[in-house]
């Protein structure tokens, strides 16, 4: 038998010990009910017809990121030289598939110049794809944006905002910090582009992806005021529009209590802008946390919160405490991608597929007025396995993707 690595021999004494936790058994029982029921389904059709009602309370978008698209077909396990994933290809298959709404970042080292001042050359052919087909668009142009390494900024680019020694890693960056500085300068004039040339495809601007935490090549996260003053700065440009305000946390209870707290902040502050606030969580079933319960690597972000919440944060109350306020939740990154290089089925298994979904959707509690976005995570790949050829359970996820936003 192999002898077991550090992280086994560290799951396995994690397992040992959360297990006397009160709450435990509990919150592993319906973890492992709503596997089973996932696993009950073997077909789209029993799925929808099963759970229509519930369904027909969501709307599906997706995630896309031209420079992470480049990444997979030229460095990536994915890479294929004969993949050209333009703007028009990318977007007719997303509206084949019925997805009307995206995310997207805008990232500070594709959009400057030596100047440091914003151009848009880079997006634009993408923020053109989604007016041409009447899509919406969810827009992150914050220092840290959505995809590895989160802070998209050059070296070269750090030394010229710093006229001293950049900031060490792992530094919280405060809101007089020469970057945030910066970065505020940067996000005003993106916004101004995005406003006089693409405002009625503006559904939501994220001003910062997980801003508090430290995941990353950096490792920086930013302060409480920093958040708070870029949000006021998304605020304050946005008036008057309906563009929302969007602000996202892993499922993780002291981030999403930081980021409840900014938002709630900024409501009190801007009462008129409440209804336009939202706060995004990102959800995740295969990962370095889902051996926490021991069983055969079933595990979700939020079965781990829960576990977490019976000792240091309760993930259910910072949503109750979003809703009560009058704040929208969404989803902004569903897991449909694999986690490297060990957690390879997600995106290519259909009923771990509806047990993800499923359990977003219970967390989401999807039956407040209107419907729920809920974004994938995920669709540059399986845009290039849709193009080299689907397995059977990817055009199963497909079937189910398109025909939960046709009800």
């Amino acid at each position: 038998m192999p002898q077991k690595d550090f992280r086994e021999k560290l799951v396995d004494f994690g397992v040992r010990f959360v297990r006397f936790i009160p709450g435990y058994s509990k919150i592993k029982q319906e973890l492992l009910s709503d596997w089973e029921y996932a696993q009950s389904f073997s077909s789209v059709s029993e799925f929808l017809d099963k759970e229509q009602e519930t369904l027909k309370k969501i709307t599906l978008g997706f995630n896309y990121s031209p420079p992470h698209m480049e990444w997979l077909i030229t460095d990536s396990r994915l890479k294929d030289s004969h993949i050209t994933p333009s703007p028009t290809a990318v977007f007719d298959w997303f509206k084949s598939l019925k997805l009307q709404i995206g995310r997207m970042e805008i990232r500070i080292d594709k959009s400057v110049d030596d100047e440091l001042r914003f151009i848009p050359t880079y997006y634009t052919p993408w923020l053109e794809a989604f007016r041409q087909r009447n899509m919406l668009a969810i827009l992150n142009p914050g220092l840290k944006a959505a995809r590895w390494p989160e802070i998209h900024i050059s070296k070269d680019i750090l030394k010229k905002i710093y006229s001293t020694r950049v900031p060490q890693n792992g530094r919280t960056i405060r809101s007089k910090d020469s970057l945030a500085t910066y970065v505020r300068k940067y996000q005003t004039e993106v916004y101004s582009w995005l406003k006089e040339n693409y405002l009625q495809n503006i559904f939501a601007i994220q001003p910062e992806n997980e801003p508090h935490s430290r995941f990353g090549a950096y490792r920086w996260k930013l302060s409480d005021n920093s958040l708070y003053e870029s949000v006021v700065n998304a605020i304050e440009f946005f008036k008057n529009t309906p563009v929302k305000i969007m602000v996202n946390s892993p499922m993780v209870a002291g981030m999403m209590q930081k980021v409840t707290d900014t938002m709630i902040r900024t409501a009190n502050t801007y009462p008129s802008e409440r209804e336009k606030l939202m706060v995004g969580v990102n959800h995740y079933y295969r990962h370095p946390h889902s051996f926490v319960f021991g069983i055969d690597e079933i595990g979700d972000t939020l079965a781990f919160s829960q576990l977490g919440s019976l000792l240091w944060g309760n993930v259910g109350a910072e949503k109750e405490r979003i809703e009560s306020h009058g704040i929208q939740m969404m989803t902004t990154e569903l897991q449909l991608e694999p986690w490297y290089p060990d957690w390879m089925s997600p995106g290519d298994n259909f009923n771990e597929f509806i047990f993800i979904l499923l359990r977003n959707i219970k967390f989401l509690n999807v039956n407040s007025p209107g419907k729920t976005f809920i974004l994938l995570w995920g669709m540059e790949e399986m845009y290039i396995h849709s193009v080299n050829g689907l397995s059977k359970e990817q055009e199963m996820i497909l079937e189910t993707l398109k025909a939960i936003n046709s009800l």
